[in-house]
């Protein structure tokens, strides 16, 4: 009787850790942001499928031209479809059409530089980076020195070496905002806040 009723506890106990590892990993599938729940369903269903990325935050964001600034959102970036960019590189927001370009421009005048200095003074050399997040909203991100600079100062420094830079841009894709998934709700209310005012 002992050992029966130990086998219906280790039973009892077996099933509810296996009932709270499905209920925990469901908790964790819903806490995820749209853009996370869509990339971990697309690498389920394709194995091998290495999708990190989106393209959220490029199209249908506010701009202030005498600031130079990204503002706030105007369209709602939705990912119910879970689309990607024909290559499957990017995960693409519902209200985006892609059209692939696929074309490279390497400048033709080449930049000879003696040291360090004059390529940190250069269109090649230059400093700061930018880019968008795969969050709501817009995420900057800046940097004073990257590790290929520094390793390329260092190595210019220490070996007298002389630096050439070429100019290499790469356009990708044609992307283009529709209005079908409505305006984001920040821009929403202020627009009904000067409405009302």
């Amino acid at each position: 009787m002992l050992i029966s009723i130990f086998f219906g506890c280790s039973f009892l106990l077996l099933c509810s850790s296996e009932f709270a590892g499905k209920s925990s990993s469901k908790l964790k599938l819903r806490s995820l942001s749209p853009e996370d729940r869509c990339i971990a369903d697309i690498q389920k269903q394709i194995k091998g499928r290495n999708l990190s990325k989106n393209l959220g935050g490029i199209v249908g964001v506010g701009w202030d031209s005498l600031t130079n600034e990204v503002t706030l959102p105007v369209f709602s970036q939705k990912y119910k479809l879970c689309r990607t960019v024909p290559d499957g590189d990017f995960l693409v927001p519902d209200n985006v059409m892609v059209l692939p370009i696929q074309e490279a421009r390497i400048s033709k005048s080449s930049e000879m530089h003696e040291n360090f200095n004059s390529f940190k003074k250069s269109e090649g050399g230059s400093m700061t980076v930018s880019g968008g997040g795969g969050l709501p909203g817009i995420a900057t991100v800046s940097g004073s020195l990257s590790v290929a600079t520094k390793i390329g100062k260092e190595h210019m420094e220490k070996h007298k070496r002389t630096a050439f830079s070429n100019k290499i841009e790469y356009d990708a894709y044609t992307l283009i905002g529709t209005e079908k998934a409505g305006f984001d709700e920040v821009f929403q209310d202020r627009l009904n806040d000067i409405l009302n005012a």
